[in-house]
């Protein structure tokens, strides 16, 4: 207490404190303080604080000026209060006796000496508030400075005699002057007006000074007159100049960071594509196979019958069709793994069947759970189930749900239950306003306990070698850019379900969005 009733604010690390002091805020859970002295008419009329209770920290400068402006502006408007509240109620009480002695005055002359000393009474106790206000105070009568108090000396630099007699207006920045003059006329029109508004000063050196005023409108002298109150506000402005700044730099920080958690993303849905052409390259290497036999096997035929004699036009031309087929579909399967690899980052959007990406994921992976003897039973929606977003994204997240149901009905078959099936159900669906797809296993499934955390990154339940825990967070990141939403029911040792909803694509639609 007697550091701050000497003004010195008192801040740190409380482990640097003394010992009885350092006890008792280790006790509160801090780790760190700062505490402001606050100073009402230069007497100390107690502190304004901020603790820091995460981890010990030292206060920088910028941030003991901030709350040193803080504290100076708390105890400049109490004392301003405390001038207000005393001059209207000096104000009443001499009026009020001024009323009572006057009725008085007609009957006892002998009143009048009393109510003159009353009035020097007040004349003092108004001069001693004038004289030692922390605000500046004028008085203005036609807009032309009848009166002003020291502080206003002390604030600007000029005289009594450079400023009584002259428009207060003079002395504003040109730029708040039709702004002073607007307001002094409405408010002598009794209109409303702000109760205080900031404006810039120019003092005796010419120097720009930041003022807060606030101004009543009363009778002096039988005239009508407006007196002024004036605080200094330039640190406050400069310590509001100095925290935008500080937040237009930490936009700039975070507009960094999420570009960097953009790409980090990027990276890591590519790396998921690539995880799955891993799974996917014995199911790939099956159905160019195919093709590839029966290119083979046509071209056996045509060299027998060449042999033979036999080899005619027609013959040629239809074994020559048969081969180009397969070759396209041996150039369509590498054209969609292709594309399906490559970073999507900028892929392009357009309106996808959800049935027909669907089939188009089972193309290049049904073969490996046919090897598996899972039993896939497919459903397709005959609605219009058509959707907007990337087609291979899409693809993307239905083969790493399959891919999940895969391990989870792998998992329970190694159980050995008794005519256990390996089941995995796919179907589409679209309504008026939503489309979409669920996967239903009857695998190990989810403890009830886990399943709020199967989206979050990282988190998985296989051991190290079989996943990250990346692939549901990755996908559920893109059906939220989808403007989708994906859901998980399961029952532990049972069944997992995952239903995706897309919002339905409708032409007229989206042109209007």
């Amino acid at each position: 207490m007697k550091t701050l009733g000497k003004g010195k604010p008192i801040h740190g690390n409380i482990m640097k404190f003394p010992r009885t002091e350092k006890k008792l805020l280790g006790e509160m859970g801090l780790l760190s303080i700062v505490v402001m002295p606050i100073f009402v008419n230069n007497t100390w009329w107690g502190f304004i604080g901020l603790d820091e209770c995460c981890r010990p920290r030292d206060w920088t400068e910028a941030e003991l000026n901030a709350l040193g402006t803080a504290a100076d502006i708390i105890g400049a408007a109490i004392h301003r209060k405390r001038v207000e509240i005393e001059l209207l109620k000096l104000n009443n009480e001499l009026e009020n006796r001024i009323q009572e002695r006057t009725k008085d005055l007609i009957g006892e002359i002998s009143d009048r000496k009393n109510i003159e000393e009353l009035l020097r009474e007040s004349e003092d106790k108004y001069r001693q508030i004038f004289e030692n206000a922390n605000d500046g105070i004028l008085l203005t009568v036609d807009g032309i400075v009848r009166f002003i108090n020291p502080k206003i000396y002390e604030m600007t630099g000029y005289m009594p005699k450079h400023i009584i007699g002259k428009p207060f207006s003079d002395f504003m920045h040109v730029d708040f002057r039709e702004l002073i003059m607007e307001n002094h006329m409405k408010r002598l029109r009794g209109e409303d007006v702000p109760e205080r508004y900031d404006i810039q000063f120019i003092d005796k050196k010419g120097r720009i000074i930041w003022f807060e005023i606030k101004s009543t409108v009363i009778t002096w002298e039988g005239e009508t007159a407006v007196l002024t109150f004036v605080s200094d506000i330039s640190d406050r402005k400069k310590t509001d100049e100095e925290l935008k700044k500080l937040n237009r730099t930490l936009e700039e920080r975070v507009q960094v960071e999420l570009e960097k958690i953009r790409n980090q993303q990027a990276l890591l849905i590519q790396k998921s594509k690539l995880e799955s052409l891993g799974e996917l390259a014995a199911g790939i290497a099956h159905e160019i196979n195919q093709p590839l036999g029966s290119i083979s096997m046509g071209i056996d035929n045509m060299l027998v019958k060449m042999n033979a004699g036999e080899l005619t036009n027609a013959y040629t031309e239809r074994k020559t069709e048969s081969i180009f087929r397969d070759i396209d579909r041996i150039r369509n399967i590498i054209e969609h793994v292709r594309i399906f690899s490559r970073d999507q980052q900028n892929a392009e959007v357009e309106p996808i069947s959800v049935s027909q990406v669907v089939k188009n994921a089972l193309t290049l992976i049904s073969r490996q759970y046919d090897n598996k003897g899972i039993d896939l039973q497919l459903k397709y929606s005959s609605k219009h189930d058509i959707t907007l977003g990337n087609r291979y994204k899409l693809e993307q997240v239905i083969m790493n749900v399959l891919s999940n149901a895969r391990y989870a009905v792998m998992e329970k078959d190694k159980a050995g239950i008794k005519g256990y099936e390996k089941v995995i159900k796919i179907s589409t669906f679209a309504n008026r306003k939503n489309c979409g797809f669920i996967i239903h296993d009857n695998g190990t499934g989810i403890p009830e306990n886990i399943i709020s955390n199967i989206f979050d990154p990282f988190f998985t339940t296989k051991q190290e070698e079989m996943g990250t825990g990346l692939g549901l967070s990755i996908i559920y990141g893109i059906i939220k850019e989808m403007r989708g939403e994906i859901k998980a029911d399961s029952r532990e040792g049972k069944y997992t379900r995952i239903v995706v909803t897309l919002p339905i694509y409708r032409e007229q639609q989206e042109k209007k969005n």
